[in-house]
């Protein structure tokens, strides 16, 4: 006898299956490409992806030390922007949960507003730290603002101009919104390599590509969720370009999940070009290259809305 699995349940866990593919995809192509950056042997297994399961199984098998339970509630609040952001992706590529009855510029504002609120929950977190734990975001805040503000103007720039359209299943090739706003997707590639970095420096942890310790101490599920906090938000986002200024169908998932392979990889190529993680030169990185980019993107959107544009 069959048992009928109720559709929302079916959701939940095509949503969680996709969310810890994506954190999966996302950790195996950095660590691919910032090994080979770094001139090290990459490690054994099927694209670092059996060698990255094993790391975490490790991590959760390790005696947690003992926080208290305002701890376990600051890496809640680090964890929730990322599930929010996937959940909040629309359906199709297997991620997201929200009804497909929702509009599509209320759900770009929506998931523009989770972006505006990351960086807030790193500050909620670093409260249950010690004062030197808190010096590598204390380093790097004032950037990763500026990166989730450049997300966000460049979501606002394709609400603004039109061009989010109405159903994104729908759109061709020739229509996708990357051709009007070319900056735009540079900024925000270039944005989402600068707050990966910002977050490398801010959570640290043990490695030869990564920095020295941060904010995350110790070892069992709360060092665990808080490392799958930062792929999991730099995959949603990376996904979120895919779905904003890519088309997608509900009929073939594989495309968008191979736009967001891409998108992923183009973020970490960009990270790895940056060099090693240097707070003082991400920001002028980000506000004398990236956030121009951005700025352009909004202005130029207004011009076409406001139809001043020469071609209008």
């Amino acid at each position: 006898m069959k048992i009928p699995v109720p559709h929302e349940l079916l959701t939940v866990c095509m949503g969680f299956g996709g969310a810890l593919l994506l954190i999966l995809v996302t950790v195996t192509v950095e660590n691919l490409i910032l090994r080979r950056a770094h001139g090290l042997r990459r490690r054994r297994g099927a694209l670092l992806s059996t060698a990255l399961l094993a790391d975490g199984v490790k991590l959760l098998s390790k005696s947690p030390i003992a926080h208290g339970p305002r701890r376990g509630l600051a890496v809640v609040a680090v964890l929730l922007p990322a599930v929010l952001l996937v959940g909040g992706l629309p359906v199709g590529s297997g991620l997201g949960g929200l009804s497909a009855t929702i509009a599509l510029a209320d759900r770009w504002l929506a998931l523009a507003g989770i972006l505006a609120v990351a960086p807030l929950s790193l500050l909620v977190f670093a409260a249950t730290t010690t004062p030197i734990r808190r010096l590598p975001l204390a380093a790097v805040i004032v950037t990763l603002v500026g990166g989730h503000a450049v997300l966000i103007f460049c979501i606002a720039a394709v609400l603004l101009a039109g061009d989010a359209g109405t159903d994104i299943a729908a759109r061709s090739l020739h229509n996708w919104p990357l051709w009007h706003h070319p900056t735009g997707g540079l900024a925000f590639l270039g944005a989402l390599a600068i707050i990966s970095s910002c977050l490398r420096i801010s959570f640290g942890g043990p490695g030869p590509v990564r920095p020295p310790a941060g904010m995350v101490d110790g070892p069992g599920a709360s060092a665990a969720l808080l490392y799958m906090s930062r792929p999991l938000l730099i995959g949603g986002a990376a996904a979120l370009a895919a779905h904003l200024y890519l088309g997608t169908t509900t009929e073939a998932s594989g495309l968008i999940w191979a736009c967001i392979a891409v998108c992923v990889t183009l973020v970490v190529v960009l990270q790895a070009a940056i060099g090693a993680p240097d707070p003082e030169g991400l920001s002028r990185l980000l506000w004398r290259q990236v956030v121009p980019l951005a700025v352009i993107d909004v202005a130029w959107s207004v011009l076409r809305t406001a139809g001043v544009a020469p071609w209008n």
